[in-house]
């Protein structure tokens, strides 16, 4: 019986020592818990997360898009491994394309906006967004909280890069940090401008971004650089695993950073500290204390048996 119990305190131990390591051992790519759009038509819809603590949303797209045109795909093999690390899986992921007519004359780019309410506000660092398919077309961000627009510096630190979803490092777009705007991958200086281009563009320059401040509402202006249709996508993603660089910083004043514990694993942490705190009462705990109370208990006849006569016939 003792040998049994020790035997099952000694598995107990090296389970927990194993789920430790296997803790502390970054996960390469998790499962990620990508929005998922409707639309209910006229450029409407409403979008949620499986994680139900995530406020659930309404979006609209207005301007001169089009509506067969816009439509929610889960078709594209979108990748980048720095963002999907923290975002999650990404390939064939719900998105939201959104597809605008190209300029009728001289006058300027046309475009489109795609506005996102939130029923409440997000905490920093709850989720993230990428956008793609930026080769021959702009779009600007924008935020706001309670109303109150989120200021161009603050949104210039939730960019997180440019890439190139489809595994290369060929088709990049830029970031103009003075109109927080991702420019067409095409634009020969990176900066936001009026300036036309012919087809054909390219499917993968995107760039991904993490909110670190409180907001309820979120906002893309796109611009169709082009004389014809063309398109964008918008991914909305849970924050799954927030790398320690990200947690440095966190602003003063601002709400708390939402768990991303493995609760079942703590459970099972639980569960193991219970079994082996039970069997060493059982196998050192409660030994001691029976040796203890013996010892207690025997003292009062080794004092008797000591108190024999003596050879002058006294009691030694």
């Amino acid at each position: 019986m003792i040998k049994s119990a020790k035997g099952i305190l000694f598995y107990l131990l090296c389970l927990f020592f194993f789920l430790s390591s296997a803790d502390s051992q970054e996960i390469e790519i998790p499962q990620g818990d990508y929005a998922k759009w409707k639309l209910l038509g006229d450029g409407q819809g409403k979008g949620e997360f499986k994680d139900r603590k995530l406020p659930r949303f309404f979006f609209k797209v207005t301007g001169n898009y089009v509506p067969q045109g816009t439509v929610v795909e889960s078709k594209d093999d979108f990748h980048f491994s720095p963002m999907e690390k923290i975002l999650g899986e990404a390939g064939f992921q719900e998105n939201l394309r959104i597809q605008t007519n190209g300029f009728r004359n001289p006058a300027g780019n046309s475009g489109s906006s795609l506005d996102i309410q939130f029923i409440r506000h997000l905490p920093i660092f709850s989720i993230g967004f990428a956008v793609t398919d930026l080769d021959v077309d702009d779009v600007i961000i924008r935020a706001s909280f309670k109303g109150r627009q989120i200021p161009k510096e603050v949104i210039n630190g939730w960019f997180r890069g440019v890439f190139d979803s489809s595994d290369g490092n060929t088709h990049l777009p830029s970031w103009d940090k003075m109109n927080n705007a991702v420019v067409a991958e095409r634009d020969s200086d990176g900066l936001l401008s009026e300036e036309k281009f012919q087809p054909p563009g390219s499917e993968s320059p995107s760039a991904w971004f993490i909110p670190d401040v409180q907001f309820d509402k979120l906002s893309f202006e796109y611009r169709n650089r082009l004389s014809g249709p063309s398109s964008y996508h918008v991914y909305l993603a849970k924050v799954v695993k927030l790398p320690k660089e990200l947690l440095a910083k966190k602003p003063e004043g601002s709400d708390s950073i939402p768990k991303q514990a493995n609760s079942f694993l703590y459970f099972i942490y639980a569960v193991i500290a219970t079994a082996v705190l039970l069997l060493f009462t059982v196998l050192v705990y409660l030994p001691i204390k029976r040796s203890q109370s013996k010892q207690s208990r025997d003292r009062p006849l080794i004092v008797g048996k000591n108190k024999s006569r003596n050879k002058y016939g006294g009691w030694s």
